[in-house]
Formats: C-alpha cells, structure tokens, sequence
C-alpha cells in the first residue's frame, strides 16, 4: 500500500500542475488499484468533460468496472493515440515480448485456399505496421489496407509491398470504397469492436462472390453466453464467444469454413486464448 500511497500523492501532484487527461487518467488509476471505485470514477468522469471523444478510453475502463454501459467499440480517439504512440517499438514488443502469432495464424487460415494464386486483391483491416501484409502479399496483385493511426500506417508504406493505405475507420471506408476484393483479412483488430454486425455486413459488400473474410479474436474465457457473447475485459479488450461468431455469420449470409482455438500472443507470461475464423461469402 505504501507504494501505491507514493503514487497517488505524485499523481495529484500532477493533476495540481496540469489538469490534462493524461495526468488525470493516472490518478484515476491509481485509486482504481487501491478499490477507490466511487473515487476513481469520479475522476473518470471529470476526464470525459474535459475530453468528450475520450482519447484515454476511460468508458472502457468503467465499463470493464461494471460502472457503465458496455460500449458498441473503443472509441477511435483512443485506439489512434494508443497505435500512434506504440508505432516505433510495436512490432519488436509485439515479436518479442508477447510472442504475437498473428501473422502466422492469418496465414495458416488462408493458405491451402490461396495456395499457387499470385493475383488476388486483398485488404488488410488495421494493418498497423503490415505485419500481416507480409504473409499476404505473396498472394496479391493488389494488396490495401486501413488504420486509424497515421503512424502505424507510415511504417506500413515502408513495407513497400500494399497499393492503397487509408487512414480512416474501417466501416466509412470500406462503405466508400467501390473496390471489390477476393480476401478480407483483420488480424487481431476485433478486440477494439464488441458488436461486429456492422463490420461484417461492411465486408460482405466488398467481397466478391465467395470471397474470403479471415480474421482473429480473443475467445470468451467462460464460454457462458453473458450479453451475447461479447464481453469487454478489464484491460479493455473485447472477447467475442463462438456462438456468437456464429450466430452472425449465418445471420449475414456467410458460410463457417473455419474456427479453431488458437494462442495469438502472451500476456503477463499467460497464454492469451484466441479464435481464427476463415468465413466465405455467399456464392
């Protein structure tokens, strides 16, 4: 406790010196982990006033409290700080310190179905730095992609290897665009979306007759179908249930071609449970 003591007069040291929401995020959490909850969300909520499209993504941390409502997404502010800050170190702490298998798993989805094809036009959903690219690009003549963050998206062009990046939210532009694709691919980027009906009916109109939708997600601990199979975690990460996935890929007309268990990437030295799904469009 006397550790956490120190923190908290800091972090109001903090607040004193400049009110910001960062500042304020920081003494919020720090009464948050002293079970401080009416404080903490206090705070929160004084962050909200002063940052009304919530940067810091404090309606996930009440959420994940039982505080508030579960929202529909993370909010877009949030995710684009969050990516923009992490873009220089992301893939070395992603490879090395959490062991992320997310490029692999995406291409193991997809591999005996794009096996000897060179010509197919792929989007990427959250590139990021186009990890996930890599391993697709074998496969493509065109190959897009969309981020919120412009860092992560600077990184990715230096890749060399995608036609088109968008920076944008990932539904306006796959509604804008008039490009059809043969393959949609979203590695690890459904842990920011707890409903996915409008993604999914976002990538059906993109996809051409039974094209490919391959993504990953972290699965549901408890397989109990809680609030529809969605649940928000306390470090503010969506996990989808099996059911659920199923149930709206056959609500939107996609056939289940393949939903294994599989380990994305570690966390706090755990293995972090997860589910590839490769969904095909309707014919």
């Amino acid at each position: 406790h006397g550790k956490l003591g120190e923190a908290e007069t800091a972090a109001r040291k903090g607040v004193e010196l400049r009110e910001s929401p960062a500042s304020l995020v920081r003494l919020g959490y720090i009464l948050q982990q002293q079970d401080r909850l009416e404080e903490a969300q206090s705070i929160y909520n004084r962050i909200l006033e002063i940052d009304p499209l919530d940067s810091k993504g404090v309606r996930l941390y009440l959420a994940g409290l039982g505080l508030c409502e579960m929202p529909e997404r993370a909010p877009s502010a949030h995710v684009k700080g969050l990516f923009d800050h992490y873009a220089s170190f992301f893939d070395e702490h992603l490879r090395d310190k959490l062991e992320y298998k997310g490029p692999e798993v995406v291409f193991t989805l997809l591999a005996s179905r794009l096996h000897g094809q060179r010509d197919l036009e792929i989007m990427d959903l959250g590139c990021g730095t186009g990890l996930c690219g890599v391993a697709l690009s074998p496969f493509a003549k065109r190959l897009d992609g969309i981020d919120l963050s412009p860092r992560m998206l600077a990184k990715a062009r230096e890749r060399g290897i995608y036609s088109e990046l968008f920076e944008a939210d990932l539904e306006a532009c796959l509604e804008e665009r008039e490009q059809a694709y043969d393959c949609v691919v979203a590695g690890d980027v459904f842990v920011y979306l707890g409903d996915l009906a409008p993604i999914f009916a976002a990538v059906r109109k993109r996809l051409r007759a039974e094209g490919l939708f391959a993504f990953t997600l972290e699965g549901m601990q408890n397989q109990v179908d809680q609030n529809e199979g969605i649940v928000l975690t306390q470090n503010s990460r969506y996990q989808h249930s099996r059911t659920y996935v199923e149930r709206l890929a056959r609500e939107q007309g996609y056939h289940v071609r393949t939903m294994e268990d599989v380990v994305m990437r570690m966390e706090a030295g755990k293995p972090v449970s997860s589910l590839a799904v490769l969904l095909q469009g309707p014919a």
